[in-house]
Formats: C-alpha cells, sequence, structure tokens
C-alpha cells in the first residue's frame, strides 16, 4: 500500500471528496437526522418519498472562510461566523 499526499488547493479534488464524504455516504445523513438541534436547514421539496432536502449549517461556515480568503482580507466574516457557530452548538449540549 502507498501513501500518497493529497492537495486540497483544485477545486476539482474538494468537490469529489464533498461528494464522496456527503452523496454516497449515508453517515453524514444518518448523524444529522438523529440530532434534534438547529443544526440544518430542512426544505420542503414536494416530493413524498423525500419530503425535505436538508443542508448543513457549517457550511456557511466554510463558505465565510472561502469568501475571506478570495479577497485577501482579514477573516472577519469566517471569524463571526464560525464564534456563532460555536456559541449555537454550545447552547444545544
Amino acid at each position: 500500500m502507498e501513501i500518497t499526499v493529497l492537495l486540497l488547493d483544485e477545486l476539482n479534488t474538494n468537490l469529489e471528496l464533498l461528494g464522496l464524504f456527503t452523496f454516497s455516504s449515508p453517515f453524514m445523513v444518518s448523524v444529522a437526522k438523529s440530532f434534534d438541534a438547529p443544526i440544518k436547514l430542512l426544505f420542503p421539496t414536494g416530493d413524498a418519498l423525500r419530503p425535505y432536502s436538508m443542508l448543513g449549517i457549517g457550511v456557511f461556515v466554510a463558505l465565510a472562510l472561502r469568501f475571506d480568503v478570495s479577497k485577501r482580507s482579514q477573516p472577519k466574516y469566517f471569524t463571526s461566523a464560525f464564534v456563532g457557530y460555536l456559541l449555537e452548538f454550545s447552547s444545544q449540549l
């Protein structure tokens, strides 16, 4: 078995990993469904087999970081999103 390095600086690599761990594995969905806390947003789909589409709130923290990096600014959006996420998460414990 060979150990390889996976660079996460490519958008395609990130999207493939996101698809692998999010969409092809039932693990994240089962964890999110088992939590009865405001860590996810549910959107109605109108489909009887899949009545809701789910989006994790942690995605917004990652998007804030990506925005700060793209603007080459101080991580003010990431910091505020991350602190808010930690406060919200700790209030559920």
